[in-house]
């Protein structure tokens, strides 16, 4: 989801990115680009290939995107270990001696939960994803000073917009309201903070060139968390239709309020896009590709 929104940016203030993808979505997704990119289709656990990638562009910045997800079927435990620890290996070993800096893309996960988080919550992952997601950005923070490279751990939350997949909470939900005869959720009274993708963006952007984030941990959130069912809510609202709601509570339910006050002061960012604004965007998005 991030990556094209952000080869757009980047191609809009003057640059020539070169975008590395696995899977076919993140091809078609690239394929409006592909005028203005150089792109490769790598597994980023093959050493060599990407050593080959990195040695011929040379790159200064590196915008490191690539991770195992969270509840994908497919994948063991173990397996979140050793897709994200061996990408960030390789990608170290390939940059060493270039002066580059990495921004790392790092996620709620990474915190406790049922808390207010900032920047200094406790570390305590509520699954392997998000344990593994931490130490990743320990190994690149101190992996980082031993090879002279520059590193920014920008944790990510719930970004929600264009492309996003649709097996996730808002797509998903907008799919049912205008298919199904239902909309089932988990836990409508868990409360998150969801960030519009165009203001995600804009925050990774401005971490090119800024020298007070170096070394740093940022949260790029709205700042307000709210409720799942609220969500729903809105969607119904937006969408016109008024269908039955499930909600198939679960024995554990997690809440958290946000706090992105060192984004606004060591980035100059805050959002600009409210939920409300954000969920009409995402609704016409999906509106206009049915009817084309």
């Amino acid at each position: 989801m991030i990556g094209p929104h952000l080869v757009e940016k980047l191609i809009e203030n003057g640059y020539k990115p070169v975008a590395i993808y696995r899977s076919e979505t993140s091809k078609k997704n690239l394929k409006f680009f592909k005028k203005k990119i150089i792109s490769y289709k790598l597994d980023l656990r093959n050493k060599k290939k990407l050593k080959e990638i990195i040695l011929k562009h040379k790159p200064s910045i590196v915008f490191h995107l690539a991770s195992s997800y969270m509840n994908a079927p497919s994948l063991r435990e173990v397996d979140h270990y050793q897709i994200n620890f061996n990408i960030l290996l390789n990608l170290l070993d390939a940059l060493n001696g270039l002066n580059a800096r990495i921004i790392y893309t790092g996620t709620v996960a990474q915190y406790k939960q049922n808390c207010k988080i900032n920047e200094w919550t406790l570390s305590e992952p509520p699954n392997n994803y998000g344990v593994s997601k931490q130490i990743t950005s320990l190994l690149g923070l101190h992996l980082c000073k031993a090879y002279g490279l520059e590193f920014v751990d920008l944790r990510l939350f719930s970004p929600y917009g264009m492309n996003e997949k649709s097996s996730r909470l808002i797509p998903s939900v907008i799919q049912s309201l205008l298919y199904d005869k239902r909309v089932e959720i988990n836990n409508g009274q868990e409360k998150r903070d969801y960030t519009y993708i165009d203001d995600v963006i804009d925050a990774m952007f401005k971490c090119i060139t800024n020298k007070k984030i170096l070394g740093k941990t940022i949260n790029i959130c709205s700042g307000k968390s709210v409720k799942i069912i609220k969500i729903v809510e809105s969607l119904q609202k937006i969408l016109g239709v008024n269908k039955k709601i499930v909600d198939k509570k679960r024995s554990s339910v997690i809440n958290y309020t946000t706090d992105n006050k060192l984004a606004l002061k060591l980035l100059n960012w805050k959002p600009k896009v409210n939920l409300e604004e954000g969920l009409e965007k995402t609704v016409d998005i999906i509106l206009n590709r049915r009817t084309k």
